[in-house]
């Protein structure tokens, strides 16, 4: 069994990369899954809930990809407020007068 997680790519030119995982294991409340080494030692290795509405990564490429578009949204939300306060900012500073 595969599991799925889609992130941003930006070493030199900007993608869309697909990462995935092996399961590992299967526990009666979630999975194990990792890459690399045996059995995700000396590679990566993370437990995934099976009832959590967010997970690391997802069975199916297209719920990995509707989990990919929510927190790349999110994260372009907090970035704009993050933005708007600097400038805000910067305008208050420079009406500062100093003398």
């Amino acid at each position: 069994m595969k599991f799925y997680r889609y992130e941003i790519k930006n070493y030199g030119e900007i993608g869309v990369d697909l990462k995935m995982f092996n399961l590992l294991k299967e526990t009666p409340k979630g999975y194990w899954i990792g890459y690399g080494g045996v059995l995700g030692i000396n590679g990566v290795k993370k437990w995934i809930s099976k009832d959590s509405r967010k997970r690391y990564a997802y069975p199916t490429k297209k719920e990995a990809l509707l989990n990919f578009t929510k927190r790349t949204q999110r994260r372009t939300e907090i970035l704009e407020s993050q933005l708007k306060t600097c400038l805000t900012a910067l305008r208050l500073a420079n009406e500062i007068n100093t003398e």
